[in-house]
């Protein structure tokens, strides 16, 4: 696969991303749409730690995040250079996400979350268009690892 089509999937994801970050940070701030009765956007949440908040409190914990962010995509472009062609996409797929926090922990010393998901009473933590992309490209390489580790 050509290296454009990669370049292509990171604008696409990093734009969208960024986009709809702009987007929340404009015209959501505290408040909220209701998309459907178990999806809202907003309101606008500045994650300055690590998954759900958590490490918030330490001190410089942002720039630690920022340089261990940064080894994490050095490496997994690393690992997305060796892997077959679908392998290939899902961890570019995962770099784009974690670039566009990245870009986030620069531009707001955080990442900004904005979808919240809720199932009956159970709320979800708030994520972003990155987190999806990398959520669904890990769900993706381990199911299909799995599938291939039990074939054989």
């Amino acid at each position: 696969m050509s290296m454009y089509l990669y370049l292509m999937v990171y604008g696409i994801i990093i734009c969208l991303d960024l986009l709809s970050k702009f987007w929340a940070l404009e015209f959501l701030g505290n408040s909220f749409i209701e998309v459907i009765h178990f999806l809202h956007l907003g309101p606008v949440l500045i994650n300055r730690g690590i998954s759900f908040g958590m490490l918030e409190f330490i001190p410089n914990i942002n720039m630690i995040l920022f340089v261990c962010n940064t080894v994490l995509v050095i490496v997994l472009l690393y690992f997305a250079c060796r892997k077959n062609m679908q392998g290939r996409i899902y961890m570019h797929v995962l770099c784009a996400g974690a670039l566009s926090n990245l870009i986030d922990r620069i531009q707001h010393q955080g990442v900004v979350d904005f979808i919240h998901v809720y199932i009956g009473k159970y709320s979800f933590p708030v994520f972003n268009v990155a987190d999806s992309c990398i959520t669904i490209s890990v769900i993706l390489m381990l199911s299909r690892d799995t599938v291939i580790y039990f074939k054989k």
